[in-house]
């Protein structure tokens, strides 16, 4: 029976292939080949019905989401690249074309503006109907 030390290295390799519990899809083959198991096939299939294993691997996908999560940039941190890029002239043209672009759309300056008037009238009614006023066409 292997260690749990074992099982962890097992564990991490199927998880960097990027396996999941619902969908092994020959990745825990893999991980226990890489490990150096003798029959990766059985070893695997083994290994994915013990509890320890499965939390182990549950633990490590969710450190793994946490630690992607953190290198996503925000917001603000996309604007300033492209800002940045936008502004270096040693960047290729086409590179500060498309970062321009970017940055154009981003504050909407390529889209269509439609000014509508519409003809207002006001009507000043002082509630007996003595004192009508209109202002504005259509009167």
């Amino acid at each position: 029976m292997p260690a749990a030390k074992d099982w962890r290295k097992f564990c991490e390799e199927f998880v960097r292939l990027g396996g999941t519990l619902s969908t092994p899809n020959g990745k825990a083959t893999a991980a226990a080949k890489t490990c150096g198991y003798s029959d990766p096939t059985q070893s695997a299939y083994r290994l994915l019905k013990k509890d320890q294993v499965r939390e182990l691997i549950v633990d490590l996908v969710k450190a793994s989401l946490a630690k992607s999560c953190e290198t996503i940039p925000s917001a603000d941190e996309i604007l300033l690249s492209i800002n940045t890029i936008a502004k270096d002239d040693k960047v290729y043209p086409s590179v500060r074309l498309k970062a321009l672009e970017l940055l154009g759309k981003y504050r909407a300056l390529f889209s269509e503006k439609l000014l509508i008037e519409t003809p207002r009238r006001i009507i000043i009614d002082d509630h007996d109907g003595s004192n009508l006023t209109t202002l504005g066409s259509h009167a």
